[in-house]
């Protein structure tokens, strides 16, 4: 029979041992570097190709949302001190920051408002508008209409959340999907990640919310299900409301200045911030509509200088391009100039399915059969443990070949 091993000693040296083990787990979170796992070598990002990144959020509340905290200032602020080029601000059905004279160029960061829109199958961005006036009782329909009569566009936000999933059908109006979004990130965790983040908070916070992060597998085989058939764009989402509730006190937790540096949209545009607001906003909504961007958890490296591109006798494209499928095309993917101890691993898919895996910082392959072509960057992160994760770095937007 095996029975309980007891606990020789004085309550002192037990309370002394287990007080050890606790200084001994907080010094080894402490001694986690995340921050630059991937140091980019080259001066905010280098390489461009000619075209410009803008580095910025989708998808973050303000105090005009009824559970969020903070001011445009506040948010622009933020964002300027982590050198965000632009923020679009989407409160919960509502757009009256507009009419408050909220949008405009804060310092060097072009703040832009959306909507997030609750309908009855869950939840909606609405895009490149200038006001707001569906029911919340309303169909979709109406919502979708309104949007497209203001030539603005809709992304499903929190498509595969498990608190609150899109539980209609994908409209073709839907230009594309929030691949991560932090809040679902938090929910969607497994209890092992949430309780390792909560105990890793007090002292190493960004560990905290990479122990939180994870591939969102359910989503991401939505995004190449509609990806195979038609364009359809993926971004990241902050989901930022700095609105923590316990009982009837209101904390703000967690803070935009935590969240911001976490993960970003790289939009790739032909032209740099003009300085002017009209044609610095248009430049923004027509990026990410034309799904001219990728995602990258910013938090492990700076991913500026990124790029996947395709090369046809025919023409040139970049992420969010559609070009002839059946004509030979050479895909190139490059990574900026960076240095890391870790392997860097750059997954290739083709309509969901890997089709190449490679350990390296640039490469081309070949390709020219119909269908949705991405990549993902991974990297070993440490844990508490010791063990190294596999954890997505880089989500490129498809290149199509249609």
């Amino acid at each position: 029979m095996i029975g309980i091993m007891p606990i020789h000693g004085t309550w002192q040296e037990v309370l002394a041992a287990l007080l050890a083990c606790v200084v001994a787990f907080d010094a080894r979170l402490i001694s986690i570097y995340i921050r630059g796992i991937i140091r980019n070598k080259t001066d905010r990002g280098g390489r461009n190709y000619g075209l410009h990144e803008y580095v910025g959020l989708i998808h973050l509340h303000s105090e005009y949302s009824g559970d969020a905290q903070g001011s445009y200032e506040e948010l622009a602020r933020v964002a300027s001190e982590h050198k965000l080029e632009f923020m679009i601000i989407t409160d919960h059905n509502n757009t009256k920051a507009i009419k408050d004279g909220k949008q405009g160029i804060y310092g060097k960061t072009l703040v832009l408002t959306g909507v997030e829109s609750s309908r009855q199958e869950g939840y909606l961005l609405g895009l490149g508008i200038g006001d707001y006036q569906t029911a919340r009782a309303d169909p979709t329909e109406i919502f979708l209409s309104e949007v497209a009569a203001q030539r603005g566009f809709v992304v499903m936000a929190h498509a595969r959340n498990s608190h609150w999933p899109w539980k209609g059908q994908v409209d073709a109006r839907m230009t594309g999907v929030e691949i991560i979004d932090f809040a679902d990130q938090i929910y969607d965790a497994s209890l092992a990640s949430k309780i390792m983040a909560a105990l890793a908070f007090p002292v190493n916070r960004l560990y905290a919310f990479l122990s939180l992060y994870h591939r969102p597998d359910a989503v991401i085989e939505l995004w190449d299900a509609i990806s195979a058939q038609r364009p359809f764009v993926g971004i990241f989402a902050s989901d930022i409301h700095q609105n923590l509730k316990i009982f009837k006190r209101r904390y703000k937790f967690p803070k935009a200045k935590d969240l911001m540096p976490f993960a970003l949209n790289h939009l790739i545009c032909a032209r740099a911030p003009s300085g002017d607001f009209q044609t610095d906003r248009e430049t923004v909504h027509t990026a990410i509509r034309c799904g001219h961007l990728f995602m990258a958890v910013d938090l492990l490296g700076d991913a500026r200088g990124f790029m996947f591109s395709a090369q046809q006798d025919s023409g040139h494209g970049i992420m969010g391009d559609v070009l002839k499928a059946g004509e030979k095309t050479l895909f190139s993917v490059a990574l900026p100039e960076i240095e890391s101890r870790r392997e860097i691993r750059i997954h290739v898919y083709r309509d969901g399915k890997k089709i190449i895996t490679k350990p390296a910082r640039s490469f081309e392959f070949q390709g020219g059969s119909s269908g949705s072509y991405r990549v993902e960057v991974v990297v070993d992160v440490p844990t508490v443990w010791g063990f190294g994760r596999e954890v997505t770095w880089i989500f490129s937007n498809p290149i199509y070949l249609f």
